[in-house]
């Protein structure tokens, strides 16, 4: 008997992190997380057992100046006794006609099997790099027109215009909004550091979130999640905050590109780590 692939069910959500905690290597003892907005398709043997599941998320995305909808597809997991048979293509396939029927006619996924993606329609396009930095190293040329202070609560119209101003002159950035975002601009603020960059008139100009880490010295590490700056002296004052952390961290973890931060550095940047 073929496995029935359906809708999974709020009482099958055990059986749900069960499957992810086998595929993907969990710790069991982290507390559940909390259900993903989206649709998950599972299939089901005939005994009513959950032997793969895959979802897929309402996303937006920037492209060409405007949001475009999204299906963000995730968790795509099959049971060892269930490889082989097809049962992933099924399932991804069936998340296929969900996100045509919601107008979601752009997907993005992180894949861990390219193979498999590739031959259902989807293409590798980019990574998320992470690269590691001397903090001293982005020690640049000062600017008088910019200063760095903490970002608040009242800030945050203007953290979400400097993101929103990025998304639209770029192609594919997420659209921070929807229920895969609910606290929108709020999230920025969760990060040990969020600096906000403005100009002499007081004007926010950009930003940048951190995590301080653990530890001093050499072998601590700030974490920069993001940086966006709307000037070039943005960028200068943002990076100078960070440098300002060398007498007591080692090193800074670098997450995304890195093309527009070596047109600001005076030595070249290290090729990403991971």
């Amino acid at each position: 008997m073929s496995d029935t692939l359906r809708e999974v069910g709020p009482d099958e959500q055990e059986q749900v992190r069960a499957l992810g905690l086998l595929a993907f290597g969990g710790d069991p003892a982290a507390p559940p997380r909390s259900t993903p907005p989206g649709v998950r398709l599972g299939a089901f043997d005939g005994r009513g057992q959950l032997v793969a599941c895959a979802g897929v998320a309402p996303y937006e995305q920037w492209w060409g100046g405007r949001s475009v909808p999204m299906g963000g597809v995730a968790g795509v997991a099959v049971h060892p006794d269930a490889r082989g048979r097809g049962v992933a293509s099924r399932l991804v396939g069936g998340l296929e006609e969900l996100m045509r029927g919601q107008g979601q006619h752009v997907s993005a996924l992180f894949p861990t099997a390219v193979e498999l993606y590739r031959r259902l329609g989807w293409e590798v396009v980019g990574t998320l790099d992470e690269t590691r930095l001397d903090p001293a190293s982005l020690e640049v040329a000062p600017s008088g027109e910019v200063t760095v202070r903490a970002a608040e609560r009242t800030d945050l119209p203007a953290l979400a215009g400097l993101y929103n101003a990025l998304g639209a002159a770029t192609n594919g950035l997420l659209v921070r909004r929807g229920p895969c975002f609910p606290r929108g601009a709020a999230a920025l603020l969760e990060s040990s550091v969020a600096a906000l960059a403005v100009d002499r008139d007081g004007a926010a100009v950009g930003y940048a979130t951190y995590d301080r880490g653990r530890g001093y010295g050499p072998q601590s590490e700030l974490r920069v999640w993001e940086l966006v700056a709307a000037t070039g002296s943005a960028t200068a004052a943002l990076l100078r905050s960070l440098a300002s952390w060398r007498s007591v961290v080692g090193r800074v973890q670098w997450r995304g590109p890195t093309d527009q931060l070596a047109l600001h550095l005076p030595g070249p940047v290290p090729p990403p780590r991971w």
